[in-house]
């Protein structure tokens, strides 16, 4: 039997461009799932899922949501308020006011319905007005 000749050893070397290519996948990775997170903490609202136990309450306000109906009654949180023909809106501005003077962030969401008439909108916007409300949105009627 012949003698087998050892085989050459041959050196290792180090390759950089697959930990390169790894580190940028789990950057990239990273990066897109804070920017999910960043944008529902932004938003305010949770994603199902399982709920941990040392949850904190949040700081950020009920909005306050203005309704009009068709007939021209004014609802505020779901609660009539002042009557269908009075384009004043005293007990509105009053409400308003209160919930400004306590929280002057405080955000109010108006939600006419879809035949709701053009003057009662404009009275409710000038009443926010009067009331001193910086965050007043829109929304669907619900």
């Amino acid at each position: 039997m012949g003698r087998q000749r050892p085989e050459p050893e041959v050196e290792m070397e180090f390759q950089i461009a697959p930990m390169i290519n790894l580190m940028l996948v789990i950057i990239a990775a990273m990066t897109t799932t804070l920017g999910v997170l960043q944008k529902e903490l932004e938003l305010g609202i949770k994603v199902p899922g399982q709920e941990s136990s040392t949850s904190t309450p949040t700081d950020t306000p009920i909005p306050i949501e203005i309704g009009i109906l068709k007939d021209g009654r004014i609802l505020y949180n779901k609660t009539a308020v002042d009557n269908a023909t009075s384009s004043d809106l005293p007990d509105l501005k009053a409400r308003l006011s209160r919930a400004t003077e306590f929280d002057n962030e405080q955000q109010v969401i108006i939600r006419p319905q879809l035949d709701a008439r053009h003057n009662r909108i404009v009275d409710v916007l000038n009443a926010c007005t009067a009331s001193g409300v910086k965050k007043l949105t829109f929304g669907e009627a619900r």
